[in-house]
């Protein structure tokens, strides 16, 4: 939470399914093969991480980070709650305990020694890793018997819905979450106003889309939840960054989700 690698954060998407423990997963797996068996659906959260971003990106208290990229999390069909740094733990913790200490490291960079927070205080980007989840409700379309209405007789019914139906929606959710994160960071950063965002080696990374946010674009390193957005050239890139809220949400609205 503290010190997240671009290694760690791709090691996910190397595996078929989506986990950072494969013990973890495969009882995960077992508990949607059971919801399957029993034509039922069970719901689950997805977790993600990006690191590498500045100092100072948000506002507070309208434009908040937290509030931005929530916007744009809870647009995704089954998302009922979005959790940033240690989310609803907080409320059995104390200050003294979730409070995350300011240390001067060697380099001279402020860090902190913990990352209860997520990596955002009072609506701003800390430089520690941005961490946040997001719970996904279960599939409502099940092969067992529902109570229902019939709006045609104004009676009580009870339905049964035919067809295919995925037990878990979300391990599919992964890129979407991603792409999601990807487009929030991007509008924050062509937002920014407090501090030069200079792209670092390791850049911002999400995990499994690999996702890199520089001044020019988001560049999806595995093809699965985004599209490249490149600028001919440095010059293209400066006017764009120049340019009015106009050419903001026309930036924006090049970022496909697949």
């Amino acid at each position: 939470r503290v010190s997240l690698t671009t290694e760690a954060l791709h090691a996910p998407a190397k595996l078929p399914f989506s986990v950072i423990d494969e013990q973890a997963g495969e009882a995960m797996r077992g508990e949607i093969e059971c919801a399957r068996l029993a034509a039922d659906s069970i719901g689950g959260a997805v977790e993600c991480a990006a690191i590498g971003l500045p100092v100072g990106l948000g506002d507070h208290p309208f434009e908040g980070v937290e509030g931005r990229m929530a916007a744009i999390l809870y647009s995704i069909p089954a998302v009922k709650a979005v959790a940033f740094g240690d989310g609803f733990d907080f409320v059995r913790g104390y200050g003294s305990t979730h409070n995350d200490a300011y240390v001067m490291q060697e380099d001279g960079h402020v860090a902190t020694k913990t990352n209860h927070c997520g990596g955002i205080v009072g609506g701003m980007t800390t430089g520690m890793p941005l961490l946040f989840s997001v719970a996904f409700k279960p599939t409502p379309s099940i092969g067992s018997a529902q109570a229902s209405i019939s709006l045609s007789s104004k009676e009580n019914v009870t339905m049964t819905i035919k067809g295919r139906h995925d037990p878990c929606i979300v391990p599919r959710a992964v890129p979407v979450v991603e792409a999601a994160a990807a487009i929030a960071i991007f509008d924050l950063i062509l937002g920014n106003t407090r501090t030069e965002f200079q792209k670092s080696d390791e850049s911002v990374m999400f995990i499994g889309l690999h996702a890199a946010v520089d001044k020019i674009g988001i560049i999806g390193a595995d093809g699965r939840a985004g599209h490249v957005l490149q600028a001919a050239d440095r010059d293209i890139a400066d006017q764009l960054l120049a340019a009015d809220n106009h050419a903001r949400d026309d930036v924006a609205v090049a970022v496909e989700i697949l």
